[in-house]
């Protein structure tokens, strides 16, 4: 993958969007663009400066909401890693965070389960999954955001947006809105993205990474015992990149695994 500047602009902008003219499911509305303001940065911080990780803290504000993101660096990885906390406190808006792309003929990519799509880049709110990408159609590469619990995205140019609060009224159908209704994404919100270079030749690294931001390894620490299982070992070994396992089961006649 060649060497280039990702970054078009801001990354990670957060910004407020209007969404008073929606219901509960957004029935008949495909995009959300209509920015109300930005959050406003209130500090950043140095939190680890060691050999083997950097790390971030950059805080913004907006009335009574916060958004905390921590910016994690680790020695040989490509992604950079940002562990995301949001106080909101916002009624009928949503909060999206915005990444521009340093890309002149951009294209979005969305993941789905055991695959991806090509979107246009016309501002519409689009579901993925795991991850999402804008590349250029000239030469492939571009700018991936993984996440592990964000599922709309939209992408204007080369403007990427994840929505990542929404504070619609629960459970409404244009019905009344008193003081008796209640905000859905009220409080504090927890979640994990990443940003990395990708190409549409090799979007498995995208995919792999996402895998792993969403199905990290679990430590479990015992107490020393024998046993017959070797100190390292693998429970199946795929050959080629382009190939997931999503599951495996016993055949039933007992002769082997269905994956």
């Amino acid at each position: 993958m060649c060497a280039r500047r990702l970054a078009g602009g801001p990354l990670a902008r957060p910004v407020l969007i209007q969404n008073s003219d929606a219901d509960t499911w957004s029935h008949g509305i495909f995009s959300f663009e209509e920015e109300i303001s930005a959050f406003q940065l209130a500090s950043i911080s140095v939190l680890e400066t060691g050999p083997l990780r950097g790390v971030i803290r950059v805080v913004s504000q907006y009335g009574a909401s916060t958004l905390t993101q921590r910016f994690r660096l680790t020695h040989g990885q490509k992604q950079l890693e940002v562990r995301t906390i949001v106080d909101f406190h916002e009624k009928l808006a949503l909060l999206k965070l915005s990444f521009m792309a340093n890309i002149q003929h951009p294209e979005p990519v969305h993941s789905m389960p055991s695959g991806y799509i090509y979107k246009q880049s016309d501002g519409l709110e689009e579901p993925a999954h795991m991850w999402v990408a804008v590349v250029d159609s000239a030469d492939g590469y571009g700018l991936a955001l993984l996440n592990d619990g964000r599922y709309s995205f939209s992408c204007n140019g080369n403007d990427l947006r994840m929505v990542a609060a929404r504070g619609a009224v629960f459970a409404d159908h244009f019905g009344k809105r008193d003081d008796q209704v209640e905000s859905m994404d009220q409080g504090e919100l927890r979640f994990t993205y990443a940003l990395m270079p990708c190409s549409k030749e090799h979007f498995q690294e995208a995919a792999n990474a996402a895998d792993l931001l969403n199905r990290p390894p679990v430590m479990v620490m015992e107490g020393h015992h024998d046993g017959i299982l070797p100190p390292v070992g693998q429970g199946i070994h795929i050959g080629s990149d382009h190939v997931t396992v999503q599951a495996a089961k016993p055949a039933e006649d007992g002769k082997g695994y269905v994956i």
